[in-house]
């Protein structure tokens, strides 16, 4: 009710001052560089939000003073101090947070999506994988890349459970709030009630149809509500939205990128640049390269992991952190000098124990076999009609509990490490033991 009043209240403001200049609809969309037809809409009240530069054209044309120009953007919803404009040089305002440690091994991967982002049709794109592959960190990067393209802003909505990073300049400011208002209302249990959500409209009025990145990285548990998406996609028609989640939403047009964990020389470059960070140190040698290799291994070259490792690699020589890990990883996907500090270890077992029937079959069988299973072989060793083997595989590769090589021939599967070491410290009646678990390498 409120915002028919404002339109109203706009179109008759705008009718008002064309009558007291003596222009005609016509004059005054010669004069603004306004549509007559977009002019027509105002002053009936069937345009809901005209945009602030669209209003500033409309006062200049109009020779409004000041205080008549602030009154005019006011009945546009546009108050002066109190709304976020996202148009022209101020879309710069609106940069992605600022990472604190480079991006390694992942820049092609980036560049695709980024590109794949600025592509028509891509408006919803989902980042999933295992816990501790590195999700946010490579939403940055695609922030980064779509920000610096086109001066495209970034709204970035985080969850408050992980602080990976450093505001971004807009932090604490109107920006912020506004992400946040909206993010309330995708993610309400109650859906959309009589058209409400304030956060939503507000949002939707200050990117109009301007193009603009929304990144949701986990902000709540669970996915948006469909109806206040879709909305959302609908009243931004140049919004993209890149997601960071533990699942794909499951919305119509999503497409699902899953991050697969680094390469061996890329987590090697992981593990000695977070070593460096932690301590100065010389060169590895070659014997300690082999060590450092297998070690990225054990911890399925998962960039949380290998965070982890580095600050132990300040007290134990390669050669003997090695030894350790072989015996039981989990002990040490926690900081050495982490008191209460969550390694991705309590993520990684949350996820693998929250599988379907399906998958836990699938991945019984995975686990069993250190050197992967075909994905037909799999069909047939699990009973499994092969389409339905195939759905359970994708989910299990999506949520990154499993990863797939495709060389030559036909394509294999293999559980992640710690995922084996996980499962392995169960017992039947679904709780764990706690002693170590030595590893098959």
């Amino acid at each position: 009710m409120a915002s028919r009043i404002e339109n109203h209240r706009f179109g008759d403001l705008l009718r008002r001052h064309r009558s007291r200049i003596g222009f005609t609809q016509q004059e005054l969309a010669d004069f603004s560089t306004i549509s007559v037809r977009a002019i027509r809409d105002l002053e009936h009240g069937r345009a809901r939000h005209p945009r602030k530069d669209t209003v500033r054209l409309l006062a200049r044309a109009l020779r409004l003073n000041e205080r008549d120009g602030a009154d005019l953007l006011a009945a546009a919803g546009r108050r002066t101090g109190h709304s976020v404009d996202l148009s022209g040089p101020y879309a710069a305002e609106a940069p992605p947070p600022v990472p604190r440690t480079p991006i390694l091994g992942r820049r092609n991967e980036a560049d695709a999506l980024a590109t794949a982002l600025a592509s028509p049709g891509r408006r919803l794109v989902t980042v999933t994988g295992a816990p501790g592959v590195g999700k946010s960190r490579f939403a940055v990067e695609v922030a980064r890349r779509c920000h610096r393209s086109g001066a495209i802003p970034v709204l970035w909505a985080m969850g408050t459970g992980h602080t990976p990073f450093s505001p971004c300049a807009e932090h604490g400011t109107g920006l912020s709030e506004l992400v946040e208002r909206a993010v309330e209302d995708l993610f309400s249990p109650f859906g959309v009630v009589d058209g409400g959500h304030r956060g939503l409209a507000a949002l939707s009025r200050a990117v109009g149809d301007r193009p603009a990145l929304l990144v949701l990285d986990e902000p709540r548990p669970g996915a948006p509500d469909p109806l206040a998406l879709a909305r959302l996609l609908r009243e931004c028609s140049e919004m993209r939205v890149l997601a960071v989640a533990e699942r794909p939403y499951g919305e119509p047009g999503e497409q699902v990128f899953p991050l697969a964990p680094l390469s061996p020389a890329a987590a090697i470059d992981v593990l000695l640049w977070h070593l460096r960070d932690t301590r100065i140190a010389p060169s590895p040698d070659p014997e300690d390269t082999a060590c450092l290799a297998e070690i990225c291994s054990l911890l399925d070259r998962l960039p949380g992991a290998l965070v982890c490792a580095a600050t132990w690699l300040t007290l134990y020589d390669p050669a003997t952190l090695l030894s350790c890990l072989r015996e039981d990883p989990l002990p040490f996907l926690t900081p050495l000098t982490g008191a209460g500090v969550s390694g991705p270890a309590d993520a990684l077992n949350r996820v693998a124990t929250s599988c379907t029937p399906q998958e836990e079959v699938v991945l019984d069988l995975l686990c069993a076999d250190i050197e992967g299973e075909r994905t037909d072989d799999l069909a047939r060793n699990g009973g499994l009609p092969i389409a339905d083997c195939g759905r359970v595989l994708n989910g299990l590769i999506t949520r990154g509990l499993v990863r797939c090589e495709r060389g030559t021939g036909r394509s294999r599967v293999h559980a992640l490490n710690l995922v084996r070491v996980l499962r392995a410290r169960r017992v039947p009646d679904g709780l764990t033991v706690d002693g170590p678990v030595r590893i098959a390498v």
